[in-house]
């Protein structure tokens, strides 16, 4: 085992850091904002942190504690030529040590084989993990609009559509959490990178609300479809149209998060996403049984709540524990967000509801949409939805904005 230099985490390390972030994202894949001074400084510079330094003075393992709300974090990061040596399970014991009797909420925003049996053996279990997924950009698919629905973009005279639009995609989950209007826009209004311009309410011919997407920088932030609509194609469309118009803006790639239980993921890679990486939350075993000896699950809903700890930094709206992923964490959750819930409820599991896709039936279409970038006439390969879900993440936790 390699013997390193260990001493407390201190400002001048920003850039240490982030440079063994971006070993890390390079080996394992994950959460891109990870590897940003912005993150950085929320995970391992908001409280207490410990680094280990080689012989040249690189840092080259690094753990910290934090707070999100009145939750205690750690987090911690190993080089990928350092791990099974020790310095793993040396993080965990300083972490649990420091923190004293304040129970852990560990946030991962990348994930390895070796960080999976460490936590294991560690007596930690997981609670929460989504898929960071890409898309390049150089192959977009199309998928027709559905008959009876127009777009409009997010400005002060659609918000309130947007909002009805949100209401009726997650109202009917268990776990969705009443929130008003002006809470919920704030929300969206406040997300770092926020695109307006590229957010989009689908409505039907009598202007009723249906469905809706958020977008914020390189990120598919969160999308809804009402129950009626689900099954017709509209929330593939948007997120098809979403990645034309990036695109079209200049974006290379676009990002999304989705629950690595949840099996429309599928579809998400036939629209020609792939995944990188992991992100994921661990609890103490001890802390979960606690909580289900002390509160009983409700009876398991025939129909998964929605998600998003979509992510955004991880973590980034409404009371998530572990806020957004674009929401810079202190712990995110993770997107991360692994239990589906509606975005505002989100806790620390960081998943918003990205489309209700299921089932694809390629077929020909004569698309007539010229605001996605093609002729109004030109034929072109389409997907139909069925009745499966996907849940996205956003980043802010944020990290829409997110970098790959």
């Amino acid at each position: 085992m390699a013997t390193l230099e260990w001493s407390p985490i201190e400002q001048a390390d920003l850039r240490g850091l982030v440079h063994l972030a971006e070993a890390c994202l390079h080996a394992d894949g994950g959460y891109p904002p990870l590897a940003t001074d912005e993150y950085i400084q929320a995970l391992f510079m908001s409280d207490v942190g410990i680094a280990g330094r080689d012989d040249t003075t690189d840092i080259v393992a690094a753990a910290a504690l934090g707070t999100n709300g009145e939750r205690r974090t750690a987090t911690g990061l190993v080089h990928p030529s350092m791990r099974r040596q020790g310095h793993g399970e040396m993080l965990v014991e300083w972490c649990r040590k420091e923190a004293g009797t304040d129970d852990l909420l560990v946030i991962a925003e990348t994930m390895s084989l070796e960080a999976e049996s460490l936590f294991a053996a560690s007596g930690l279990h997981r609670v929460f993990a989504e898929s960071v997924m890409r898309h390049k950009l150089r192959t977009l698919p199309r998928v027709r609009r559905p008959d009876g629905i127009h777009r409009r973009e997010f400005s002060p005279e659609t918000e309130l559509d947007f909002y009805t639009a949100f209401v009726g995609s997650f109202g009917d989950r268990p776990a969705y959490r009443a929130v008003s209007a002006e809470e919920w826009l704030a929300d969206v209004r406040s997300t770092a990178g926020f695109r307006p311009e590229l957010s989009r309410v689908a409505l039907t011919d009598d202007d009723e609300p249906v469905g809706f997407v958020l977008v914020s920088d390189d990120w598919i932030d969160e999308v809804g479809v009402v129950p009626p609509w689900r099954g017709k194609a509209l929330g593939a469309h948007l997120v098809a149209r979403s990645l034309t118009a990036l695109r079209k803006a200049g974006s290379e790639r676009v990002w999304l998060c989705v629950n690595v239980d949840n099996p429309s993921r599928g579809l998400y890679e036939r629209l020609g996403f792939r995944i990188k990486g992991t992100r994921a939350r661990y609890e103490n075993r001890e802390t979960i049984v606690k909580q289900i000896t002390a509160d009983p699950p409700e009876p398991a809903s025939a129909e998964p709540a929605s998600a998003r700890e979509s992510l955004h930094e991880g973590d980034r709206h409404h009371e998530r524990e572990d806020r957004d992923a674009h929401e810079l964490l202190g712990a995110s959750e993770s997107r991360p967000r692994e239990i589906d819930e509606p975005r505002e409820e989100r806790g620390d599991r960081s998943g918003e509801e990205v489309a209700h896709l299921g089932d694809e039936h390629p077929g020909r279409h004569e698309r007539q949409d010229p605001e996605e970038g093609r002729h109004p006439r030109e034929t072109v390969e389409a997907l139909d939805e069925g009745g499966g879900r996907v849940f996205d993440l956003g980043p802010e936790g944020q990290a829409h904005g997110a970098q790959g």
